[in-house]
């Protein structure tokens, strides 16, 4: 169930500088907009405040050349800090861009929302993770399963995840037989998620919802049928570790568009 988003603005100048100083002395990363293509995402981390002539700067460090840029010709921008317990954001101008970090003119306000309980995030063909069911593994003479190739028969049984949440996932497969197998288990299934850089994390999850989808492709001038089927997962009792790299999973996630 999704649950409100509570909005409030931090208008006091003394307490936004304390926040923010806080922010950059944890080294916080953030995504820069321009107010003009609000699309692409610039990746960078807040540094410190620097006063110059009674006036405060934020110092944004570890900018791709690609994303310092992109900053020469923005003007208006829109800063949100990730990894907060809020999503934290503010409004501001592109002071001066430099060839390592840009400076941004110390926001007037600062607006802090609170994230939905099941805020869910994307993955990317860059960053994807896997689960698999324990007991399930099709075998060669599965006409439901997908094909299997020497020496890599196990990784069948791995179903690629399409978006996480701190509560769940949605894990999709283009074959029946994780949709047989699934049908019959009656009770929480216990299994193994796979997230990048990370050994495999033991997972009881529940199936909260089932979806059959035909997606029409062309291909070589024919049109095709892909079949998908989708399952909402719901994580069962996760421990504390699990849950800390979930966060860093979907954290990752909302840097991998950005540039």
């Amino acid at each position: 169930m999704e649950t409100a988003e509570n909005s409030s603005k931090i208008s006091n100048a003394q307490r936004i500088l304390r926040i923010v100083e806080k922010m950059s002395a944890a080294k916080m990363n953030v995504v820069v907009r321009s107010l003009d293509d609000s699309g692409t995402g610039i990746r960078g981390t807040l540094a410190k405040v620097i006063l110059v002539k009674q006036k405060r700067y934020v110092q944004i460090m570890d900018v791709s050349s690609l994303g310092l840029e992109k900053l020469q010709s923005s003007k208006l921008v829109k800063v949100e800090v990730l990894g907060m317990p809020s999503r934290v954001m503010f409004k501001t101008v592109v002071a001066k861009v430099y060839p390592s970090h840009a400076l941004v003119v110390m926001p007037k306000q600062m607006i802090s929302t609170e994230r939905r309980a099941n805020a869910r995030y994307t993955t990317t063909e860059n960053l994807k993770g896997f689960y698999c069911p324990d007991g399930f593994q099709p075998t060669q003479d599965e006409i439901t399963a997908a094909p299997l190739i020497a020496p890599y028969e196990k990784l069948a049984a791995w179903s690629p995840i399409v978006d996480m949440s701190i509560g769940g996932m949605c894990v999709m497969g283009n074959f029946y037989a994780l949709t047989k197998f699934l049908e019959g288990v009656e009770e929480d299934i216990e299994g193994k998620l796979q997230l990048p850089m990370s050994p495999p994390l033991p997972m009881k999850v529940v199936v909260r919802w089932r979806k059959k989808t035909i997606n029409r492709l062309i291909e070589g001038g024919a049109d095709h049928g892909r079949l998908e089927y989708r399952f909402g997962m719901e994580f069962v009792d996760p421990s504390e570790e699990d849950i800390l790299k979930i966060r860093q999973f979907m954290r990752q996630l909302s840097l991998a568009q950005a540039i």
